[in-house]
């Protein structure tokens, strides 16, 4: 007999593919085809109910005993929260004793918890009526959760390792004739995904080497905040003597090609807690570099920069010595083809044996089941 899961988000899948989608995505497609489970998705960014890869996504409703109407009415075993973010966790939180199910919360760092006093005392006052998933214990939203009774699960991120066997269909082949070396970021146009820190990176690699082509692979969203600031960072971005080649709003197989094509990964975030991105570098075997941000401490596959400060909220910042030390660092990886070599091969393999959705959701089966994980 299935089991039933009701995940809750600020899901907007298909009209915005970012990190939050495409993890929930990848749950509830692998919960529903390999564990039996029966998977709704209630989003607060979708319009109308509708099926995909035979999961339910529906509209969550925006008050609160609508919301918790639609969540008795659904039935569920298990209720995931993805991210103290959603906009109504505040109220899941409220009533979480009525609740059908067990309550499951990814903070995805804890982000509003942190800067709310009134959502830290409710989480208090309810911390015996739900459990957490964080994506590793090397971040501060896990150290946060120790502070609560509620049990801690850590389940780490992962990609369809399927998507990456795909062969290289030469997409950035004349880039690298023209350009030589292609390095690659992946990332939307948010609040501290860094781009005005990779800029100056670019600056200071020039004065060291010509030979390198930049591709920067984004999507517009649905906030326009992050589109104005596209379309600001493209002009700025193209004033610039390197090449800078823009990929947008492509369709998942091209994206993969522009891991498969790359040279580096190049990682500015200055705020993560488990970047997707850097897993999937290591599926395409394409070494990376990164701040020390969220957990990439606990990844291989490529560096993490030294001396950076972390800040207590888990950010880094772009110092003229961080922008100076991170273009030496891509300088260096680029002029060691052996290093590069063994960081492919490394990261690869860590997905291969753990970091796929194939593995990583018998480990959600088990703890949405109330198992041991």
């Amino acid at each position: 007999m299935s089991k039933k899961l009701l995940i809750l988000s600020n899901y907007a899948l298909p009209f915005q593919m970012g990190g939050s989608e495409m993890v929930i995505h990848e749950i509830s497609k692998n919960l529903h085809r390999n564990h039996e489970w029966d998977v709704t998705v209630g989003a607060s960014n979708v319009l109308k109910k509708k099926k995909l890869d035979g999961i339910s996504i529906k509209k969550s409703p925006a008050t609160k005993a609508s919301l918790i109407r639609f969540c008795s009415d659904e039935k569920p075993d298990a209720i995931f929260v993805y991210s103290d973010a959603y906009v109504n966790w505040r109220d899941i939180l409220m009533f979480s004793s009525s609740l059908p199910g067990r309550l499951f919360l990814s903070p995805v760092g804890f982000n509003h918890t942190l800067k709310n006093k009134f959502l830290e005392k409710l989480l208090r006052k309810n911390e015996n009526n739900l459990e957490f998933i964080c994506h590793s214990k090397n971040y501060v939203d896990y150290d946060y959760t120790m502070n609560f009774a509620s049990r801690t699960h850590v389940v780490p991120n992962g990609v369809n390792i399927d998507e990456f066997n795909a062969p290289y269909s030469g997409k950035l082949d004349s880039l690298r004739r023209d350009y030589g070396n292609i390095l690659l970021t992946v990332a939307n146009f948010f609040p501290g995904k860094g781009y005005d820190g990779l800029l100056k990176i670019y600056d200071e690699l020039y004065k060291i080497r010509k030979d390198f082509a930049v591709a920067i692979v984004a999507s517009k969203v649905t906030w326009n905040v992050a589109n104005n600031w596209l379309a600001r960072m493209k002009k700025v971005f193209k004033s610039r003597p390197y090449k800078v080649k823009f990929f947008l709003d492509m369709e998942r197989p091209e994206v993969v090609q522009c891991f498969l094509g790359s040279d580096l990964f190049v990682f500015p975030s200055q705020k993560e807690v488990a970047p997707l991105v850097l897993i999937e570098s290591m599926a395409a075997g394409l070494p990376w570099l990164s701040l020390p941000v969220g957990h990439t401490q606990d990844l291989c596959g490529g560096e993490v920069l030294d001396g950076v400060p972390r800040k207590s909220d888990g950010s880094c910042g772009y110092t003229d010595s961080v922008v100076k030390n991170m273009a030496i660092k891509i300088n260096s990886l680029l002029n060691n083809r052996e290093l590069m070599y063994q960081l492919s091969t490394d990261g690869r393999l860590e997905v291969e044996k753990k970091l796929n959705w194939e593995k990583i959701c018998q480990s959600y089966s088990d703890v949405f089941g109330f198992g041991t994980e």
